[in-house]
């Protein structure tokens, strides 16, 4: 029985590795939302962004059976300085014939400045990711309590995306993700870019088609640089 129970609470970490090529370890993310995978203990990136969204940066750490994202960018509005954690969780009974791997979030985000500008926001929700062949899935259901705009709404992110394995020149996994808001004024948002894994540690993420409030076609589009340690 122990035996059984210790396969299904690290499923999260097989899938992870069954939705990378065996040749590159991908962040536990797709090009905005969390994936429901946990990186491995003791696996450290840093991660920098940069584009029509500005510049940005942050570090993803694989820990004891959960994973520490500092600087996600999902917690709400603000300066953008935030840390959430991903808490892997057994694969659920009904789905044992499905790769899967699903995780709750918990994240905060502070901010404190002298001439009186400043927030404490919250966030939690549940991330899940199935893998079938070549394909994957995700849907990342995330409530928002922003005290910087004194608001609690819902954001639903889905992404699918398409590994075509290793070649020549590296890994290439093209994705769609849809982002939904229940805050008001917020435009549904559609991201298409491809995933290129240059070698087992670096990710570049190359978003040039941004569709929500501004539409936006950029080449190469927004870069999001994923390195491992």
């Amino acid at each position: 029985m122990k035996e059984i129970n210790a396969v299904k609470y690290f499923a999260g970490t097989a899938l992870a590795v069954a939705i990378s090529s065996a040749a590159v370890a991908e962040p536990t993310r797709g090009f905005s939302i969390e994936h429901g995978t946990i990186a491995e203990k003791g696996a450290v990136s840093v991660e920098l962004a940069d584009g029509v969204n500005g510049f940005g940066a942050g570090v993803r750490a694989g820990m004891e059976k959960f994973e520490v994202v500092v600087n996600s960018g999902q917690v709400g509005s603000g300066t953008g300085t935030d840390a959430i954690v991903k808490v892997g969780l057994p694969a659920l009974e009904g789905l044992s014939e499905l790769d899967h791997g699903w995780a709750v979030i918990g994240g905060v985000s502070m901010y404190d400045q002298d001439d009186g500008n400043d927030y404490f926001n919250l966030s939690a929700g549940v991330a899940f990711t199935a893998a079938v062949d070549s394909l994957s899935f995700t849907v990342t259901p995330m409530l928002i309590v922003d005290d910087a705009i004194d608001e609690t709404y819902l954001n639903i992110g889905a992404g699918a995306y398409y590994s075509f394995g290793e070649t020549e020149y590296g890994t290439f996994k093209p994705g769609v993700e849809v982002g939904v808001s229940t805050l008001d004024g917020t435009d549904t948002l559609l991201n298409l870019g491809v995933r290129w894994g240059i070698n087992e540690r670096v990710n570049v993420d190359l978003v040039p088609f941004q569709v929500g409030g501004t539409d936006t076609l950029s080449i190469p589009g927004q870069i999001r640089v994923n390195a491992a340690f």
